[in-house]
């Protein structure tokens, strides 16, 4: 009995990280099979993990490749789940920083284009009247311009993720998410070794058993007396 706890305790990591890395993944999984394939994605995910858990546990070599490929199936709609938020967000931010720099350009030309018109307004108002209306006009487009060109500029001062943050994040995520897969795969050949390695003796008691009841049925000496009685 406590050789039987001591095997149970020694396996007991290998539970507890199976089940918490098979939750973890049909976390992300299910997300991604139902935003792609409705509600028959919760199926999807349950058979393809269920798959991949049943082929890692079998014995059979033949199956370790559908073992791989289905480990492969089971880890690529987690992947894309955690990664295409990140990379929207990534591209979204070049978009942002190439139309700020049109807007800028636009804005710079815009302000030449005022402070000319405004010139020209002024050296006219200096010899004829009835200028004042467009001067006043056009200086304050002039300032609304300038305002506009500051703002673009203090937008750029603030603190903004860096491609390489994003880079960097999706690559911690996508090894954290393959560690999970691998440590799956360890943590079912473990079990499967732990569980041939208790069947073992059980099997050899079994045979052991029917060997000592066919030789209480059929003594050998019960034979020989009874080949003696015969030949009498």
């Amino acid at each position: 009995m406590i050789m039987k706890n001591k095997n149970i305790v020694s396996v007991l990591p290998a539970i507890i990280l199976l089940i918490g890395g098979l939750l973890l993944m049909q976390i992300h999984s299910m997300e991604f099979w139902t935003e792609h394939t409705g509600s028959a994605g919760y199926l999807w995910s349950l058979m393809i993990e269920g798959a991949a858990v049943w082929l890692w546990a079998s014995s059979s070599k033949s199956k370790a490749l559908l073992a791989m490929i289905a480990s492969v199936l089971a880890l690529a709609g987690p992947l894309y789940q955690v990664a295409t938020p990140i990379l929207d967000d990534l591209q979204s931010s070049q978009k942002e920083i190439v139309v700020s720099v049109e807007q800028k350009q636009s804005l710079k030309d815009e302000i030449i284009t005022l402070e000319s018109a405004l010139n020209t307004y002024l050296s006219n108002s200096e010899s004829r009247v009835g200028w004042a209306q467009r001067i006043d006009s056009t200086t304050n487009q002039l300032v609304q311009s300038r305002k506009d060109l500051h703002s673009l500029y203090q937008a750029e001062t603030e603190v903004k993720p860096q491609p390489w943050q994003a880079i960097a994040l999706v690559a911690m995520q996508a090894l954290a998410l393959i560690v999970i897969q691998l440590t799956l795969v360890m943590a079912i050949r473990s079990l499967r070794v732990f569980n041939s390695k208790n069947s073992a003796p059980a099997d050899s008691g079994a045979r052991a058993e029917r060997s000592q009841s066919r030789a209480f049925k059929h003594p050998k000496g019960a034979t020989k007396t009874q080949g003696l009685a015969v030949a009498v």
